[in-house]
């Protein structure tokens, strides 16, 4: 039987980063991942808030020669055909470079992987699971799986609450990140540059609405004709967040930790890693509280953001330095 500290299951931003972070400590660790990293391509704008770009340079330690991350000098919001610059500086990555340049961090560290493979035949009371036939024993047991996380299903017996997104990638550079705001679609659409490309897409944020109408003003808007290259991803609500049981914790999307307002789910997965790095342990639900209020806090933003009413009578005024700037601190504020 091998034996671990750690056992990850999911190698998405969340769980390398906790592997990292824990071979940093110099615990033995394994990372679990049922594709194949190589053809590995989630769906993800790639937009780094301010917040989430410190945080992965600390905890990885980044140089700008280490790896290409974009600064956005203009970001825009529409709502409708109303226009305001909302005076931010964003960040951004194209998400399979940031991906690849956080798991050869982890496996320089001397860190384990399994790829195409699932773990079976769980047993919580000795602490073990099998991978391709093989026993492996461990102290702790990690979801970092994404909003279908198998593990978490095993444990609570359901699968969280989700949001649906869709998106495309644009091949073209030089753009602005740009925010969209539609009549009758509790969403956003996003057009969201990289050094390579950009990618275009929308999220919904409250059930079944209109995402494939809205998605294609957007590609009206920007003279996109060929969509045989969307991809969709379910994305987690916000509103449906579990942490641990025993010594199995969760992490990142697994967690059910996102932004509810913007559906960033990098900040969440990376300060989720941390947190819990830092906390093994039955305290890492009192310090996750900061985070979960957080979210919560937005969910009671998102009604109003999401309101038409109140974000067109806003955006009717923008002119107003007084609503400009509610605006753009609000804005601030989330990104």
């Amino acid at each position: 039987m091998k034996k671990y500290d750690v056992i990850i299951i999911g190698a998405g931003i969340a769980g390398v980063t906790f592997g990292y972070l824990m071979r940093n400590k110099n615990k033995k660790v394994l990372i679990v991942e049922k594709t194949k990293i190589s053809s590995k391509d989630k769906l993800c704008g790639g937009l780094l808030s301010d917040k989430s770009y410190y945080l992965l340079k600390d905890i990885f330690n980044i140089d700008n020669d280490d790896i290409t991350i974009k600064n956005n000098k203009k970001s825009l919001m529409h709502n409708n055909e109303t226009l305001l610059d909302l005076d931010v500086d964003t960040f951004s990555i194209y998400r399979k470079d940031l991906d690849s340049y956080i798991l050869k961090k982890y496996l320089n560290q001397g860190g384990e992987l399994i790829e195409e493979s699932q773990y079976e035949n769980l047993d919580l009371d000795n602490n073990t699971l099998e991978i391709d036939n093989i026993k492996y024993e461990f102290d702790y047991l990690i979801g970092a799986d994404g909003v279908f996380s198998s593990l978490r299903k095993e444990i609570t017996g359901k699968v969280q609450r989700r949001n649906f997104a869709l998106e495309l990638l644009y091949e073209k550079q030089d753009l602005n990140l740009e925010i969209f705001f539609f009549n009758n679609f509790k969403g956003y659409g996003w057009i969201i540059p990289n050094n390579k490309n950009a990618m275009i897409g929308v999220g919904e944020v409250s059930g079944k609405t209109n995402i494939e109408d809205t998605l294609n003003l957007l590609f009206k808007k920007f003279g996109v004709f060929s969509t045989k290259n969307i991809r969709g991803a379910f994305l987690p609500t916000g509103d449906d967040i579990y942490l641990n049981y025993k010594n199995v914790f969760f992490i990142g999307d697994s967690a059910g930790l996102i932004s509810p307002i913007t559906g960033e789910g990098i900040y969440y997965a990376l300060a989720s890693a941390k947190i819990l790095s830092e906390n093994l342990n039955n305290k890492y639900f009192k310090k996750m509280k900061r985070i979960i209020r957080k979210i919560k806090n937005e969910l009671f933003y998102k009604k109003y953001v999401y309101n038409d009413k109140i974000r067109n009578y806003l955006f009717a005024r923008y002119n107003n330095i007084i609503f400009k700037k509610i605006i753009r601190l609000f804005a601030k504020k989330i990104l």
